[in-house]
């Protein structure tokens, strides 16, 4: 398998990983991005730009940083466009203007994609929302057409948000969407209509995908994976106090009340719930007693945060594939995640486990056990590292490689 172009319309870092796989494998043509810097590309602005300005941009930079023999086949794309929906992206604006401005960006960069296009690329992998041109001109080409979709299918996401919205309206605008614009839905339908892959990140995903309607024949699944040598376990960890943590988006979306009542239910006196994250909209959990926000920080420091807690706790509603979980176990934390992620993830009681969506009252009971019963904490810590070291980069690169030599050799 060779000549496969990847198009990741921002920074969205799986994408940025697959077209480091394909560069290892030498299987990359090229790989189109708004922010694709190298290393090298990156410390060139530090020297050109005034020093205060010059810090920042390298820092945001070097998380959307793309290796060496990517860069050298990377076109950029909308760039500067990019920058302004990344910061509209962390604004308190209604998510139906920040849907509006980020439309000219997809759609240039899409249309600039579409055109590169040439006969002789075996196949092209796009990002959800971004790709319809471009599908359409492959098809054309007769290039084999992958969709990258990392979340729950959109219309199994429009239905419990829409529900949830009505169920807890005090959180509602915590969530980024609860409907999406209907230019938006028709292109993601459009889009898996031309796919001839798509890929998914979980068994559960999968099946929402299944759920509506989508041909199940055109399903891979690629879990990503969790740097096991930055995400290692604390030598110690205070015990005088249980730490619960929460890591990612703080949102309904991800369950964030019913985790915020369920830890309360649990009357844990001496215990602690970590917030760790961005809010988005709203803020209605502070204040609540032994909540506590941390605002969010380099991956590079999470360990430590992580490494003085006992438990991660994520009961989404919606979800792709859960790589704060993944972190947590990795540090050595036993996790409590909803169906919705899937149990498929953990092995119930051994590593984790798993309750049902909308239910603080089964989140409480887990927190109760693994405060009470600190032996059975520590061989589920010891086996929630064990899990974690399975999602390796090298399976990741793996499975991805292998769905689509199967697509472009045509078995």
């Amino acid at each position: 398998m060779h000549r496969v172009v990847v198009a990741n319309p921002g920074g969205q870092i799986h994408l940025k990983e697959a077209a480091a796989a394909l560069a290892k494998a030498a299987a990359l043509e090229h790989y189109f991005s708004t922010v694709g810097f190298g290393p090298r590309d990156i410390e060139r602005m530090r020297r050109l730009l005034p020093a205060p300005l010059a810090d920042r941009v390298v820092r945001e930079l070097r998380r959307r940083a793309v290796a060496e023999d990517v860069a050298g086949r990377t076109t950029r794309v909308a760039t500067g466009w990019e920058v302004g929906n990344v910061l509209l992206n962390r604004s308190p604006l209604p998510m139906r203007i920040q849907h509006a401005a980020l439309r000219p960006t997809r759609l240039t960069f899409d249309r600039r994609v579409a055109a590169w296009l040439r006969p002789g690329n075996e196949a092209v992998v796009g990002y959800q929302g971004a790709t319809t041109t471009t599908f359409r001109r492959a098809r054309k080409l007769g290039i084999a057409t992958v969709l990258d979709y990392p979340i729950a299918h959109y219309a199994v996401t429009e239905s419990l948000l829409r529900a949830e919205a009505r169920l807890v309206p005090e959180y509602a605008r915590t969530m980024r969407v609860v409907e999406y614009p209907a230019w938006l839905r028709h292109r993601y339908a459009e889009e898996m209509e031309l796919a001839d892959r798509i890929v998914m990140v979980s068994p559960h995903h999968q099946r929402t995908f299944e759920a509506a309607g989508i041909d199940p024949r055109k399903l891979f699944v690629v879990p990503w994976y969790v740097d096991c040598e930055l995400f290692t376990p604390a030598s110690e960890v205070d015990e005088g106090r249980f730490r619960v943590a929460f890591l990612g988006q703080i949102t309904q979306r991800k369950g964030i009340s019913y985790l915020i009542e369920g830890f309360a239910r649990a009357g844990l006196a001496d215990a602690e719930l970590l917030l760790i994250g961005a809010p988005i909209g709203a803020t209605p959990w502070k204040g609540k007693k032994g909540v506590v926000h941390v605002p969010p920080m380099p991956r590079f420091m999470l360990p430590e945060t992580l490494g003085q807690c006992h438990v991660i706790v994520l009961p989404s509603l919606v979800e792709g594939f859960p790589i704060s979980v993944l972190e947590g176990m990795a540090c050595g934390l036993p996790c409590i995640i909803s169906e919705n992620i899937g149990d498929d993830f953990v092995q119930e009681g051994v590593d984790g486990f798993v309750v049902p969506i909308r239910d603080p009252d089964a989140i409480a009971e887990r927190l109760r056990e693994l405060h009470v019963d600190r032996g059975r904490r520590r061989r589920m810590a010891v086996a929630a590292r064990a899990k974690a070291e399975r999602f390796t980069q090298q399976r990741y690169s793996e499975n991805l490689l292998s769905g689509l030599r199967q697509l472009v050799d045509g078995t």
